[in-house]
């Protein structure tokens, strides 16, 4: 990882520090987790991925596997003739 140095004045300093110990996460787990939301809610992949995340998600919470697509695939396209 590198490391990114920001200016800010001291009262938001104060506040930022505060509301991460608020949300028991540290300063540096804040602004990854803003600097990831920026980039994902601006890049043009991410539009895209982020559906696909969401079902993959979806099948992981259903306890799907990638060696269970295959026989998936071939259930609906034999249910489809």
């Amino acid at each position: 990882m590198v490391q990114l140095r920001v200016r800010m004045t001291q009262a938001a300093k104060r506040s930022f520090l505060s509301l991460a110990r608020q949300r028991g996460q540290s300063t540096a787990a804040v602004v990854r987790g803003l600097i990831d939301g920026y980039i994902e809610r601006r890049e043009a992949s991410a539009r895209v991925d982020r559906p696909w995340r969401r079902v993959g998600r979806g099948f992981a919470r259903r306890g799907v596997t990638a060696r269970d697509i295959p026989a998936a695939v071939r259930a609906v396209r034999n249910s489809n003739t």
